[in-house]
């Protein structure tokens, strides 16, 4: 993931839905843009490079929607 256009965190804690149905057990990585330019760099660089993002709110959904998977990146 070098050249991401802003830091990303590889995230070793376990990461589960709402309803903790689903957990993700594995490390990933997660980034946080504070603007939409920020986000809009984000998805650019994701897509030149076939990487999967995964977007997270408040984690509550109870499918498991929120859940990255570890070739996905957290947003």
């Amino acid at each position: 993931l070098e050249g991401a256009p802003l830091p990303l965190e590889r995230v070793h804690t376990p990461l589960s839905d709402f309803g903790l149905y689903h957990v993700q057990l594995e490390p990933f990585f997660a980034c946080a843009p504070t603007s939409i330019d920020e986000l809009a760099a984000l998805v650019r660089f994701a897509a030149d490079r076939g990487l999967p993002l995964r977007a997270r709110g408040g984690g509550h959904a109870l499918h498991g929607g929120s859940v990255p998977a570890t070739s996905e990146l957290l947003v």
